[in-house]
Order: C-alpha cells, then structure tokens, then sequence
C-alpha cells in the first residue's frame, strides 16, 4: 500500500484527479495502513500538497473534495494529529 502512495505523490503532478481518486479507493478508515505513523505522515503530507497545488481544481469538483475528505477523515479518525488539523482547515483553503 505504501508504495502506491509513493508512486501516487510522482503521479499526481501529471493526472491530479486521477491520483488522488485512486489514493481515495485505497485508503479505507479503520484499515491497517491508518494505524501506520509513516502512512500518516505520507499520505497527509500528499493531501496537504494536492490542496494547495490544486485547490482551483478541488472549488469546482464535488468528486475530488470528497475524496479529500474521506482520505483525511480515515487518518484523523484513528488521531493522527496532522490528519485532524489539514481537516480543521480545508475550509480555509478556499477563502
């Protein structure tokens, strides 16, 4: 699972929809890769630069933001710290 993340933060540059709906499959709550500190630190460090690279795209996709949505709810449901506070702020990225 971690290397498709891995691969995912290559990818993204070139087809940012279709990477992160992919990373949003992958991603389940309450999985075992949740529960991973590098995991955490990985995938949120991706969602946080997918927001801020591509937060024109995310305004006007409804798909993409929840998918933004269900992959930082799946880390902060378990309290990874990063996950709860990129959740808490989203809604800043589009002030």
């Amino acid at each position: 699972m971690h290397e498709l993340v891995e691969a995912l933060e290559h990818l993204v540059s070139e087809r940012p929809k279709r990477a992160f709906l992919i990373l949003a499959r992958a991603v389940e709550a309450g999985d075992e890769y949740t529960f991973d500190s590098t995991a955490a630190a990985t995938t949120v460090a991706l969602v946080g630069r997918f927001v801020s690279e591509f937060r024109e795209l995310l305004a006007t996709d409804g798909e993409l933001l929840s998918a933004v949505h269900q992959v930082l709810s799946a880390f902060a449901r378990v309290g990874w710290p990063a996950a709860v506070i990129l959740a808490a702020r989203l809604g800043d990225a589009f002030r």
